[in-house]
């Protein structure tokens, strides 16, 4: 493959991040880990997250720490919580093209990174302040770090130590427990690789231990069996027995979310189940068999859970493909499917450009269609990939922006409004989802504004803490005319602000008594 074809893969496979920076924090998830992360700026804490002045141990400490350091060396904003996330999504690619060429070809590494590069599940993390992107990065290491250690290379073997060490700092112990049961597959299901597995395992439990020490040991120091209990069995053992009540679903939750991810690559997987697999693709099966069970099992369950799998369904996909003949011309109705699907998804997520703009992505979208079946034959390796481009690419870089100004645009101007007023406080009144659909509190607003609001239920507790120059956040109509008029009659004067804030309504405090 030659250097152009390679630069043309890469920017191809960075676009589903480009604008990362463009666009502001989703809640929950987003924003109360920036909040978090906003009160350790505030107290210069590296080594506990807090949230609300208490420890928030929902997540490990790296994400935080790769936030923490993009903001010490000036990167702005948004930008700077996203930035490691990126980085580690683009650290991805490179690994997966790196090993794939190792033991196939240039094509089918292109092919695989394009895989991982324009799955929504993988890229979509890559675009967010979430701890998915450095597991994916360093998980992946490890597994391909440990394979290629299986030949005789003892440094390959610290590097697997290493990144799983890594893996572990971004989001849990799970990640040992997925490891060690792929090895176990490696070692019965892989003959000729079990001699390899004897040795080496002491520079492995060394480099992992000493990874995790870095933040593991002074956070159970400083927490003690706190650290244990909130950590351990509440966030990990708690919520895979199915705890965590928000996200539940069934066993077969992730086969359509797979099938979805995946779905130009699906017929080149199920040619890969069929024909005899190597040692390598053993692996790549045990790998994915054991992500997909383990989430499966669990009984909270998000898309993105079972993102790990996609690294090795790629890999594998793409090496069917590659051994596909070529002039068939199979994949023309998949194209002309993506094409029609991404042109309707993509006509009503973008249903804020103007005329103009639909007109103008729709002569893409057709050129597009058309070049990829002029030289199908000849780009039959990555015409999986382009396809899935042509569909994820425009719902990643432009509707993931578009959906969070739908779902987020109001909080955000509030938020911009109270940075620019320094108020005394601002009480949050009954701005959970109370029974609502999809309505949520915004932790983001303590990134933002940098300061605590207080949440608050009754009107009571208004006359408590309000004073002259702070304000009333609400949902639009929460805070009724009675409740204002009683707080009128007691010397309360709240006057709403006259810009408009969409759901939200905004009082500033005239007087008190």
């Amino acid at each position: 493959m030659s250097r152009l074809g390679w630069i043309l893969a890469w920017a191809a496979a960075v676009l589903p991040i480009a604008g990362f920076w463009t666009y502001g924090l989703f809640d929950l998830d987003e924003g109360i880990y920036a909040a978090s992360l906003r009160e350790m700026q505030r107290n210069h804490e590296w080594i506990i997250p807090t949230f609300g002045g208490k420890p928030f141990l929902e997540k490990p400490i790296l994400m935080y720490w790769g936030a923490l350091a993009a903001s010490e060396v000036g990167v702005p904003g948004v930008a700077a919580l996203r930035l490691f996330p990126a980085v580690c999504f683009v650290g991805l690619l490179a690994v997966i093209a790196a090993f794939v060429r190792r033991f196939y070809d240039d094509k089918t590494a292109a092919a695989a990174m394009l895989a991982a590069a324009f799955c929504p599940l993988v890229s979509g993390v890559g675009r967010l302040f979430m701890p998915d992107a450095p597991l994916l990065l360093f998980f992946t290491l490890s597994l391909f770090a440990f394979w290629i250690s299986l030949s005789g290379s003892l440094w390959w073997r610290t590097v697997a130590g290493c990144s799983l060490g890594l893996a572990m700092l971004a989001k849990g112990p799970f990640v040992v427990v997925a490891f060690a049961v792929i090895a176990a597959c490696i070692w019965f299901g892989c003959a000729d690789v079990r001699y390899g597995m004897k040795r080496g395992w002491i520079a492995f439990v060394i480099a992992f231990v000493a990874v995790v020490s870095i933040w593991y040991l002074p956070i159970a120091i400083r927490e003690g069996p706190q650290f244990f209990r909130e950590f351990v069995l509440k966030q990990n053992l708690a919520r895979f027995a199915g705890g965590d009540e928000a996200h539940p679903g069934p066993f077969f939750y992730y086969i359509p979310v797979l099938i979805l991810a995946l779905w130009p690559w699906v017929p080149s997987l199920f040619c890969s189940i069929r024909n005899q697999k190597t040692d390598l693709e053993k692996m790549l099966w045990a790998w994915s068999g054991v992500i997909f069970v383990l989430f499966s099992a669990a009984g909270s369950k998000l898309p993105h859970y079972v993102a790990p799998a996609i690294v090795p369904l790629g890999v594998l996909a793409a090496a069917a493909a590659s051994k596909r003949q070529a002039g068939s011309g199979a994949w023309q109705g998949w194209v002309l499917a993506a094409l029609g699907v991404s042109a309707a998804a993509s006509a009503w997520l973008l249903r804020a450009w103007p005329v103009g703009g639909w007109i103008a992505f729709g002569v893409w979208l057709a050129g597009a269609g058309g070049a990829i079946l002029a030289f199908e034959p000849r780009i039959r390796r990555l015409t999986p990939a382009i396809a899935a481009g042509v569909f994820w690419i425009p719902l990643l870089a432009a509707g993931m922006p578009l959906y969070w100004q739908s779902t987020h645009g109001d909080i955000y101007r509030v938020a911009m409004f109270l940075k620019a007023e320094h108020p005394k406080a601002v009480l949050e009144y009954r701005m959970d989802g109370m029974g609502e659909p999809l309505a949520t509190s915004h932790p983001s607003l303590r990134w933002y504004c940098d300061f605590q609001p207080t949440d608050i239920e009754w009107p009571e507790q208004i006359q408590v803490l309000l004073e002259r120059g702070s304000f009333v956040l609400s949902r639009r109509n929460r805070l009724t005319p009675s409740v204002l008029r009683e707080l009128r009659s007691n010397g309360y004067d709240l006057v709403l602000v006259g810009e408009d804030f969409g759901e939200y309504q905004l009082f500033r405090c005239a007087s008190v008594p």
